[in-house]
């Protein structure tokens, strides 16, 4: 841990000379408990342990420091520490160690984002779309996460403020890319892990930072040791010295180095030692200074060309993706091997440390093995090759997101040309976790489709996404998805395509109540349609307009086009695709029956809703029908039908978790209770209601508030 130039390090209590003594006392350096593991109730992100950890002693001795300096009321002095370093010197591996050797100081749980501030496959992941994980992670229903990212930001802290948290974010570029999710409270302790010195994180919010050398002689020979055997060290000990030293003292390469020299059980170390010294002079390591993948290129260049074809290929392929992570059957697809084989490649891969497993059956490739595994495939395999590997991943994807929103939305109009593919989902809960497993990977690879001119996966990708999105509620992924998709489209002259991601994006603008720019894109979505004659098409670009128009009271335009989009769906033939449509806009018309206090008609219209998702066995449409209905019977004063509608409705809707439906049906079972004469109950739905509003940051919690402070009643009767 290296000191800082003057001026640049923040003073925290003296901490800098604290943790030099805390770190002349090896007692002090386990200073917390065994691990304990976090409740089931509480988020832990944390990225998989590494294998034969070695050494750190000062640094870990620092975190433990920073812990210790915590308050009887649980507020630390040092808030946020930063911990520096070049590529591969092993930031995630000790922060990760440290973290999970220290759960117990972390009751509420541990928040982990990957900013990718340094992966050249991809651009820095957005702040808003991070937090926005965040407040989901810590239990925000979609619908309660806020539209802009201050609002975010606000909702994130005040929910952290009284917690005792880490929030752990890794590979940071910048200060102002990450200074959005500090948790802005002294009871949680920010770890952040960069390449850069990140000063303005020091100087404006004051940060300590730490900075990471290369491992110590010492401690590089026990790390090599460990993976190797002390066997084989002792009996070479100047051989493995130099090994380490080959490596630059880097963990990175000393792991990958020490695996190889591990599957050469009967070679001499001094042969190994060799080798890998007459590839780094091949290689001419000092000729490419500026390359951050300098100081490894040789050990990765050394490891690669042992390796076993088929899993040499893998290793290349994997090099092309512009992700996140990769799941095995995702690399299955990209590859074009069966599922067994996939297993077999990735888990050399990542016995070898060429490849992370950081969950179950989904893999990382280090930002330096990526740049190394991306210029092997351009140089060694054929151009059709990268391209059809390419094409295979993305045709995996778009088939996997066309069967997931099947499942998502039952009876949705099949959009995207079908290709017979085998992909399925048992249920609406698999292929909802399937889209929020893959969310970041799909935003990276439709911008990624739509720069290799692949217009047709960047088009249908977003749209496969849309009644996702509509559900999760993840604003800026979906209108950034959804313009790339646009593009592709009027690039590509795909009509049909850029006519539904218009209407998806109006959909999209009409939640954010942004009602003009909704109406453009329903009205242009219908030009488009009515060009093609499609019915479907039609039938919902009218009713999404309809649905805008009466969120502004213009029932006199809303209703004839609800009426048109029912003959449009009527042309269609009998099946799921023209029931959905019909289900759909009656739900709607029966929502502006009822704003418009017409509660006959809006009755009448909520019946024939319920026949249409009794038909598709769809729960959220009948809870949607049944919650119609009873604010019909209540509008005519029809109390005891009311109740039964609203508690059927209540039934189903926290069956399915939609958290803000259950307060809304609540909020109108409580005015049916209260004009039936029961005040007590009333006060007791409305209290629910009103503690469900609030979670979410709901307006309509103000609603709640000011009918329970004018119920006439004594609390507790």
């Amino acid at each position: 841990m290296r000191p800082e130039p003057p001026g640049t390090q923040n003073e925290v209590s003296g901490l800098a000379d604290n943790v030099v003594q805390v770190g002349k006392l090896v007692g002090d350096v386990h200073v917390h408990p065994a691990p304990v593991p976090l409740s089931v109730d509480v988020p832990n992100q944390l990225p998989g342990s590494v294998r034969h950890f070695v050494g750190r002693q000062l640094e870990l001795a620092a975190l433990n420091f920073v812990l210790q300096q915590r308050t009887p009321l649980g507020d630390l002095t040092t808030p946020t520490v930063i911990l520096s370093g070049s590529p591969g010197v092993g930031k995630t591996a000790l922060l990760t160690h440290w973290a999970r050797q220290s759960l117990s100081h972390f009751p509420d749980g541990v928040l982990y984002a990957d900013m990718q501030g340094f992966a050249s496959a991809s651009s820095p992941r957005n702040p808003s779309s991070v937090v926005d994980g965040f407040l989901r992670s810590l239990k925000v229903a979609d619908v309660g996460v806020p539209i802009d990212l201050e609002d975010k930001v606000a909702l994130y802290r005040s929910m952290v403020s009284n917690r005792q948290m880490l929030v752990f974010l890794d590979n940071v570029d910048s200060s102002d890319r990450v200074r959005p999710l500090l948790a802005g409270s002294d009871r949680c302790l920010t770890l952040i892990a960069s390449r850069s010195m990140l000063s303005g994180l020091v100087a404006r919010d004051g940060a300590y930072r730490m900075t990471l050398d290369m491992l110590p002689p010492q401690e590089a020979n026990e790390l090599f040791r460990a993976i190797v055997g002390a066997e084989r060290v002792d009996e070479e000990p100047e051989a493995a010295a130099e090994m380490v030293r080959l490596c630059a003292y880097l963990p990175l390469a000393i792991r990958i180095a020490a695996e190889r020299v591990s599957a050469q059980p009967y070679a001499r170390l001094s042969d190994v030692v060799g080798d890998l010294s007459q590839e780094a002079g091949r290689l001419d390591l000092m000729s490419t200074e500026d390359d951050e993948a300098t100081a490894v290129r040789a050990v990765f260049s050394w490891s690669y060309r042992p390796l076993d074809p088929p899993v040499a290929r893998m290793f290349r392929l994997l090099g092309l993706c512009p992700m996140v992570d990769i799941s095995t059957e995702a690399a299955a697809a990209l590859a074009g091997t069966g599922l067994s084989q996939t297993r077999q490649l990735l888990f050399k891969l990542t016995s070898l440390h060429l490849l992370t497993e950081h969950q179950r059956g989904r893999y990382r490739l280090h930002d330096l093995l990526r740049v190394y595994a991306y210029e092997r495939a351009q140089d060694e395999e054929k151009s059709d090759e990268l391209e059809n590997a390419v094409g295979r991943l993305l045709d995996w994807y778009l088939d996997s997101a066309q069967a997931a929103n099947l499942k998502v939305a039952p009876g949705a109009v099949a959009v995207t040309p079908s290709r017979n593919s085998q992909v399925s989902f048992e249920s609406f809960s698999d292929a909802l976790t399937w889209f929020e497993t893959e969310r970041e990977n799909l935003r990276l690879l439709i911008r990624h489709a739509e720069q290799l001119g692949r217009y047709h996966h960047a088009a249908y990708l977003p749209l496969e996404m849309g009644s996702y999105f509509n559900i999760r509620k993840y604003w800026t992924d979906w209108l950034y998805c959804n313009q790339i998709g646009i593009s592709a489209a009027r690039q590509s002259k795909n009509n049909i395509a850029e006519a539904w991601l218009l209407t998806n994006r109006g959909t999209a603008l009409r939640n954010l109540r942004q009602w003009t720019e909704a109406i453009e894109c329903h009205e242009l979505a219908l030009r488009l349609f009515d060009e093609l004659g499609n019915p479907a098409g039609i039938g919902f670009a009218r009713q999404n307009l309809a649905n805008a128009q009466a969120d502004e009271k213009r029932f006199d335009l809303a209703m004839p086009n609800f009426e048109l989009a029912l003959a449009s769906f009527g042309s269609m033939p009998s099946g799921p695709d023209a029931h959905r449509g019909e289900g759909v806009t009656l739900n709607s018309m029966g929502v502006a029956y009822n704003n418009m206090a017409e509660y006959d008609n809006a009755l009448t219209t909520a019946e024939r809703a319920m026949v249409r998702w009794t038909e598709l066995g769809s729960d959220h449409g009948i809870a949607f029908s049944r919650y119609n209905m009873g604010n019909s019977y209540l509008g005519m004063h029809r109390y005891d039908e009311a109740l039964a509608s609203f508690e059927a409705a209540l039934r189903i809707r926290r069956d399915i978790q939609d958290r803000h439906g259950e307060a809304r049906t609540l909020l109108s079972l409580g005015i049916t209770q209260n004009l039936r004469g029961d005040p007590s109950s009333a006060r007791t739905s409305w209290e629910a209601a009103l503690e469900i509003f609030t979670d979410l940051s709901a307006p309509e919690a103000d609603d709640v508030t000011d009918l329970l402070a004018g119920l006439a009643i004594p609390e507790g009767q």
